[in-house]
């Protein structure tokens, strides 16, 4: 079974080439919901013809009843099951033999954020559907998203200010979303591009603040300065996920950094393929020498491991895992 990606599935949606049993896997929920409201969008189901239904809660046989039958009033039935990784083992089995032989009349939506290990059982019984992967943007994707939602709106948006959107924001779909809305917004009525002055203001940042700073303070092991940062970024209400996702992404450019730079790649072009101008890099570089590829990737672990939390209810002390998270990378070598 082939994966397909959003821009796939949209692409097919224009083309009017529907499938019967869609498997949607992965953590981006907001683009999940998009594709949920565009394939309402099409089939315009009334309220008897569309329901939406989450495991364990679900009674699973009544749901494949419901995608069973026939619709009413309406030429097509939508059927949404959420939350595909709780399901039993009998109602596995269940729901196996209904998408080898689905309903023609129905679309038949599968959904799970991370992919459990009932996703290749399905994979492999899906005759007439497809799975469409949902995973975290990678920086590219993150990029063209927020560009594209920009531009959209009739607003042109400097590369450099979409790249400090990412670098402070980082390439949760739904963060982007919310910070391009108030972007169009805060630029309405103006003929100019969209700068990184802009970007900043949009995000919350005044002219006085240097938002790279965090980032400048661990490229050169500067333990206090770093929580010193942290403690006024907190005090200014910034969310700590936007902090992490500043930790991660200065991370993330020096492993980067490192790998290019030991592959032979002219030092003139890495600083490109990382995404920071020749000066920023020229003060990477010499960063990583003091950072071991290992250390790097073990506390890019750390981040995300500390982002789940922050986005769960178990977020109980932001500032402690901070400061754990600072600790450790400057430990490291």
């Amino acid at each position: 079974m082939n994966y397909i990606s959003p821009k796939e599935l949209f692409s097919n949606w224009s083309k009017e080439k529907f499938e019967n049993v869609y498997y949607f896997l992965g953590e981006e929920k907001t683009l999940k919901e998009t594709a949920v409201k565009k394939l309402k969008a099409i089939i315009k189901p009334d309220d008897f013809n569309f329901s939406s239904h989450s495991a364990p809660q679900a009674d699973i046989s009544s749901v494949l009843s419901e995608a069973n039958t026939t619709s009413v009033f309406s030429d097509l039935r939508i059927v949404i099951l959420n939350g595909v990784e709780a399901l039993k083992a009998q109602e596995l089995s269940e729901i196996v033999n209904y998408i080898k032989d689905p309903s023609p009349s129905t679309r038949f939506v599968l959904m799970s954020d991370k992919k459990p290990a009932v996703s290749d059982i399905i994979a492999k019984n899906i005759t007439q559907g497809i799975i469409v992967n949902f995973e975290k943007f990678n920086e590219d994707e993150a990029q063209n998203f927020l560009r594209s939602r920009i531009e959209k709106e009739g607003a042109v948006i400097l590369p450099q200010a979409v790249n400090v959107i990412i670098e402070l924001v980082g390439t949760d779909a739904a963060a982007l979303k919310n910070e391009a809305d108030k972007l169009i917004a805060y630029h309405h009525g103006r003929k100019t591009p969209i700068k990184e002055e802009d970007a900043l203001r949009s995000i919350g940042f005044s002219q006085e603040q240097n938002p790279f700073e965090l980032s400048n303070a661990i490229q050169d092991r500067n333990k206090d300065k770093a929580l010193e940062i942290i403690d006024v970024l907190m005090g200014q209400g910034i969310e700590p996920l936007r902090i992490i996702y500043t930790i991660s992404s200065t991370l993330q450019k020096m492993l980067r950094a490192k790998i290019l730079s030991n592959s032979g790649m002219p030092a003139e072009t890495i600083h490109y393929a990382v995404g920071v101008s020749k000066g920023q890099y020229y003060y990477l570089n010499k960063a990583v020498m003091n950072f071991s590829k290992t250390a790097l990737i073990k506390n890019m672990d750390r981040c995300l491991e500390a982002e789940a939390l922050f986005k769960s209810s178990r977020n109980k002390n932001p500032a402690l895992i901070l400061t754990q998270i600072i600790y450790g990378i400057l430990r490291s070598k």
